[in-house]
């Protein structure tokens, strides 16, 4: 099977310089021309269903501590988790529901939504309270997602951010509910981290024991894509499913009791929206789709499972792993539903297990390039986008 690749792969470069990429000074230039400018998922809308929910985020590569919330009015807001009297933490529980925060160092309390309710002893200051609401961060949903960004003022909106993708998930994320994240910490680049789940070359060798026929088959037996997309700033494709996966013991206890998720090899599209199972191609297991920089999911026929990568420094990163799976009906269906959460977290644990040796083989500088072929371009893609935003921050210093 031939991959059909559409979108913006004009001067796409196969080779990619990755000694240059992996360094101090090149991580410094993707923290502030990357990752302060871009749009970032943070949570889901669905967490913080009622005005006083709120959870917190620590980003400590990106020097940010946010305070997440729904307000009074229905709306979600991002803030930074800082008191402004003398930059005290303002909330300490990673979530929770409360009607005000209230300082724990001196008492200076805040609504849901940023303002400054309560000074202690305010005949003592000489300021206007009403400029001393909590600091904002830029934040916007999509679908049931959450976005923040970190810049002053962000280069684009969310809508002209997510281009492509923008339309066509209608409903697809409602229906789920996330299971509890698994984090790992990994001795390696942020991007090697991306790499390793945004091509399907591996999956014949790495994934051989835990998926060992749920993709390509007699009629594909290398896997190829059959089809994969490249936008101007995200990119995905379809996998193929094996039309003669034989279900192993595992899962045909698991599936008696929920439905058949990971693999769904159903071929029905009807209840889907457009954009997953994109072309509509047959016979399909699921998409992976890259929302640049960080966020990597993974939609299907009734379950997604999301990925974040979040740099730590130029050598360490914070891997998050999440399944989406629609609301058991019953305690069977709950237990069932364990046997495909289990399958991603251990798949994610086979494609992180090679991450720290690949750094360290790196690090030596013996191999100064990384060569593609045309199943890896989604990894051409990412290091030109991410070359281009650099690119642009270093042009607007120059004043360009």
């Amino acid at each position: 099977m031939e991959s059909t690749t559409t979108g913006n792969i004009e001067g796409l470069d196969l080779r990619v310089d990755i000694r240059a990429i992996l360094t101090p000074d090149y991580y410094a230039k993707e923290i502030a021309g990357i990752f302060r400018r871009s749009w970032l998922v943070i949570g889901h809308s669905y967490d913080i269903p009622q005005p006083g929910d709120f959870f917190t985020r620590d980003l400590p590569g990106l020097n940010a501590a946010l305070l997440v919330v729904r307000g009074r009015d229905g709306r979600i807001r991002a803030f930074h988790n800082l008191c402004r009297h003398r930059g005290s933490p303002l909330v300490s529980e990673s979530k929770g529901s409360q009607k005000a925060f209230a300082c724990g160092f001196h008492g200076w309390t805040y609504d849901t939504q940023g303002a400054l309710m309560r000074v202690t002893d305010p005949e003592n200051f000489q300021f206007d309270r009403t400029k001393l609401g909590l600091l904002p961060v830029h934040c916007e949903e999509w679908e049931t997602y959450i976005f923040i960004n970190l810049a002053p003022m962000p280069p684009v909106s969310l809508r002209e951010w997510l281009g492509e993708l923008y339309q066509g998930f209608s409903g697809y994320f409602d229906k789920f509910a996330t299971s509890q994240p698994y984090r790992t910490e990994a001795r390696c680049n942020w991007n090697l981290a991306v790499n390793s789940f945004t091509e399907n070359y591996h999956t014949l060798y790495l994934h051989r024991h835990t998926l060992p026929d749920y993709q390509g088959g007699d009629e594909n037996p290398l896997r190829h894509l059959p089809a994969i997309e490249l936008m101007k700033r995200h990119a995905r494709f379809s996998t193929p499913a094996n039309p003669h996966h034989r279900q192993r013991r595992a899962e045909a206890i698991a599936f008696r009791y929920s439905a058949p998720v990971l693999p769904t090899f159903v071929q029905d599209c009807a209840g889907l929206p457009p954009q997953v199972n994109y072309q509509r191609v047959s016979p399909w297991a699921f998409d992976v789709v890259e929302l640049f920089p960080n966020f990597v999911f993974l939609p299907g026929n009734r379950w997604c499972v999301e990925l974040w990568f979040w740099p730590l420094a130029y050598d360490r990163t914070m891997v998050e792993m999440t399944m989406c799976l629609e609301a058991p009906r019953n305690l069977a269906e709950r237990v069932g539903q364990e046997m495909p959460v289990t399958l991603a977290r251990e798949v994610m644990c086979e494609d992180m297990s090679l991450l720290e040796a690949q750094q360290t083989a790196l690090e030596t500088g013996a191999l100064s390039h990384f060569h593609l072929n045309q199943e890896e371009i989604l990894l051409a893609h990412h290091y030109r986008v991410g070359r281009e935003m650099i690119e642009q921050m270093e042009r607007r210093a120059d004043g360009r």
